[in-house]
């Protein structure tokens, strides 16, 4: 039974991200649109829920992560039940529908995620995000020279920052985050002794496709996963040698400077000046305070978003899941920098509060932060550098950094939720090696 559960959740998660690439593209060239990707989603999801009851049936404990997901739900179900638009609440915003079923959805993935137990299917998993992310990367460098066509075949998306299929250059950055997270850990902490040159490609590949995005808060994400790979360092220093792991971070040095010079000169990509602007931007925040238009309007939308949450009381429930949109009743809340109408907060944890409420955000953080520790236990228990946990881990941190400063999305979001699942199944085995040594 066990051999036939994990081939029907490899079946599972193999459909998921195919269906991920192919909307991705039909919905690049306007094939589709957003209602069509959620409602596959959505699809997809049910059949998650099957599969997680069929696990349930044989594995009858309730865990800690079920309990958080059955919180989250409930918020959920309550935010839309009290929504200042209760359609657009249960199939999102037009420009985006990402609504209650859609992250049940999500969900249902983690879960789904979290009941993979062996190493080798977790690692085919991985293997193959990496093969559609080298697409995107692959199709972001096609739309570089801003050429319309090539052998005939359309090039979209050549407006702005190169951005793969995902048709915008922040929701690449997000995904390039995690992917660049995943090989940067497996190049710095591979047990291998000499240098893991299939590590490197794919870290330089997928490095110059978040540089490509232009998106900041990717930018951000690579830092403080740089960060943590230090911290991981220092947890694990009695297991790795030093002499073998100092190279590798030259070699990385090496190559975020080549790569950021190539990025900078030959493509329109204009890293120089949106990292100097980062940093003015946060030197004059400590001693001038925030202007609005800092994190091009950002700060902005954030004030607004509060403003409007303070003012008709939506602490409970928030707005509506999905009804950022609708919060100023009727008073449309603008980025000052490009002048368009904002149906986001770019802010996913400030998204949470002013549409589901502080319940759902106190609840969701707690979940993330449970997974966050889980994680961290992991590593100071497990005696070995387990590579696959710690590139799942290093990911799961990038991506939730940088969600500060991005917006969720349906063609993105599915992965980080998948990977939290696997995080946390990991974690599950803390109190397995806890007992072991107690023993």
């Amino acid at each position: 039974m066990k051999k036939i559960y994990n081939k029907l959740t490899m079946l599972y998660f193999t459909i998921l991200i195919l269906y991920i690439q192919v909307v991705n593209i039909l919905y690049c060239y306007n094939i589709i649109n957003s209602d069509v990707v959620s409602t596959g989603l959505v699809i997809i999801g049910s059949l998650g829920i099957i599969i997680y009851i069929l696990y349930k049936v044989f594995d009858k404990t309730i865990k800690t992560h079920d309990i958080f997901i059955i919180m989250m739900i409930l918020f959920g179900i309550m935010s839309w039940q009290f929504a200042f638009v209760k359609r657009v609440a249960l199939l999102g915003f037009k420009n985006g529908r990402e609504g209650l079923l859609v992250l049940i959805t999500y969900y249902v993935i983690f879960l789904v995620a979290t009941t993979i137990k062996e190493k080798k299917y977790k690692d085919y998993i991985v293997n193959l995000i990496t093969f559609i992310g080298i697409i995107n990367v692959f199709y972001s460098y096609l739309q570089i020279p801003r050429l319309p066509y090539l052998l005939n075949i359309p090039i979209a998306d050549i407006w702005g920052y190169p951005s793969g299929f995902l048709s915008n250059s922040n929701f690449y950055g997000s995904f390039m985050v995690m992917l660049t997270g995943i090989w940067l850990t497996r190049f710095l902490f591979s047990d291998k002794k000499n240098i893991d040159y299939k590590s490197l490609i794919f870290f330089i590949i997928f490095l110059s496709g978040l540089l490509l995005s232009g998106a900041m808060s990717a930018i951000v994400g690579l830092i403080c996963m740089l960060i943590f790979s230090l911290i991981i360092f220092f947890l694990k220093r009695k297991n790795i040698i030093l002499k073998n792991i100092v190279p590798k971070y030259v070699i990385l040095l090496i190559s975020f400077l080549s790569l950021y010079f190539i990025v900078s000169f030959v493509t329109d990509v204009n890293l120089s000046s949106d990292i100097k602007e980062m940093g003015t931007q946060a030197i004059s925040t400590v001693t001038s305070g925030i202007d609005e238009s800092f994190g091009t309007g950002r700060i902005h939308i954030w004030k607004e978003a509060l403003y409007y949450f303070n003012k008709y009381d939506y602490w409970d429930t928030g707005v509506g899941i999905d009804n950022f949109y609708y919060i100023g009743h009727g008073n449309i809340i603008v980025d000052v920098v490009s002048g368009d109408q904002v149906y986001k907060a770019h802010n996913e944890y400030l998204q949470i509060l002013v549409t589901e409420g502080i319940f759902m955000l106190v609840t969701y953080l707690s979940f993330l932060f449970f997974i966050f520790i889980k994680g961290l236990i992991y590593i100071k228990k497990n005696k070995s550098c387990d590579i696959t946990f710690l590139s799942i881990f290093v990911a799961f941190v990038g991506y939730s950094i940088q969600a500060f400063f991005n917006i969720s999305m349906t063609r993105v979001a599915p992965f980080y939720f998948l990977l939290c699942g696997f995080v946390s199944c990991y974690g599950d085995e803390v109190f397995k090696i806890a007992s072991s040594n107690s023993n």
